[in-house]
């Protein structure tokens, strides 16, 4: 009877409180994303990425913390982190990764793309490209896209990218 009348209440809850809606994708503080389906008033419906129901009861879902891609708009930011060479001019890395970004007609203007020289590491100098897209449900053919045209134009402008090495010395 507890899970229950907990699942009735957070039904109760969603439906009052709205922080999502049908067709809303959204992500689950458990990792999933889907598009909700129906929000009853003992269980979400949850279509995944993946084609499959997850059906959630609302207690459950109630006390998660959820991301509703939907909301403000449905534009969101995606990212993809870069690696090159040491020895590359950050500046030469900035203008060919900038420009292959705001080249794609799936890129929005507003906010602008940028470049940020992340950080210096092991073999490698790492950056992000960030840059906002119109739907999320976009968001990884999108992403493929933009890591696709990204290591073209790097390959174009003879931008190499690094890959761990080991240096091994043996004693006699």
């Amino acid at each position: 009877v507890k899970d229950s009348l907990a699942n009735i209440f957070g039904g109760v809850s969603l439906i009052m409180d709205q922080p999502f809606l049908v067709n809303d994708l959204i992500k689950l503080d458990s990792g999933e994303i889907g598009v909700v389906q129906k929000i009853g008033m003992r269980s979400t419906n949850i279509k995944t990425l993946a084609n499959e129901i997850l059906n959630v009861p609302n207690g459950v879902l109630a006390n998660m913390k959820v991301t509703n891609y939907a909301k403000p708009d449905k534009k969101i930011r995606i990212e993809v982190e870069v690696s090159v060479a040491y020895g590359t001019k950050p500046e030469k890395v900035k203008k060919v990764l900038t420009k292959a970004t705001k080249s794609m007609k799936e890129i929005v203007k507003k906010p602008v793309p940028y470049v940020r020289f992340d950080k210096l590491g092991e073999f490698s100098m790492n950056f992000k490209v960030y840059a906002y897209i119109r739907d999320p449900e976009d968001m990884f053919e999108i992403k493929n896209l933009l890591t696709t045209k990204i290591y073209n134009d790097m390959e174009k402008n003879k931008i190499k990218i690094p890959y761990p090495t080991r240096t091994i010395h043996i004693k006699r």
